[in-house]
């Protein structure tokens, strides 16, 4: 992939995960594209598009600091059906 490509690539990318604020996993399956290469994609933009990286980063920093509290809530959904002996 060259430069170029890459550049687009990775402002689409984060186009995406801006506007639909989603996850990274989720903005991937969307996209065609494996977790890790959104998030190299999203790290090139460090340096070729700093604005964008600063917003694409923000909604990620957002998102792992709401994670433990989604597997919370998910960990609290999965027993409470269970039957209390």
């Amino acid at each position: 992939m060259s430069t170029l490509e890459k550049l687009i690539q990775a402002r689409r990318v984060a186009r995406h995960l801006i506007t639909t604020k989603g996850t990274v996993r989720s903005t991937a399956i969307d996209l065609g594209f494996s977790s890790s290469m959104t998030h190299r994609l999203i790290n090139f933009l460090k340096d070729t598009d700093p604005d964008l990286y600063a917003q694409a980063a923000k909604i990620m920093a957002d998102n792992r600091s709401e994670r433990a509290s989604r597997g919370g809530d998910s960990t609290k959904k999965k027993y409470s059906f269970r039957k209390k002996v």
